[in-house]
């Protein structure tokens, strides 16, 4: 039964992010579809822990966070979110020395 669920999950965040990238496509000015997958991931891990298990808690996390490039620090207390969106400029800019 977990295997089900793990799979719908995934499916349901995969549909995320594509929804994420049609509606907003200024996120591709900026972001890799790579790091916005693992906001996405690191959003839902988030929104689990928190007992938030909607889509759209998980969508408007990851969005804010993807806008920002910050989240709320009590939401994510380990900063992973901005580790991610740090290290994804610093490939950037490498890439384009």
């Amino acid at each position: 039964m977990n295997v089900i669920v793990d799979e719908r999950n995934a499916s349901l965040l995969t549909d995320l992010v594509n929804e994420l990238l049609e509606t907003t496509p200024i996120l591709n000015d900026y972001y890799e579809r790579e790091t916005i997958e693992k906001v996405v991931q690191h959003c839902y891990r988030l929104c689990k822990t928190h007992a938030l298990y909607q889509t759209i808690d998980i969508g408007l996390l990851a969005l804010l966070s993807l806008a920002y490039g910050t989240v709320i620090d009590r939401l994510d207390p380990e900063k992973k979110i901005n580790q991610i969106l740090q290290s994804d400029i610093t490939e950037q800019k490498n890439d384009t020395l």
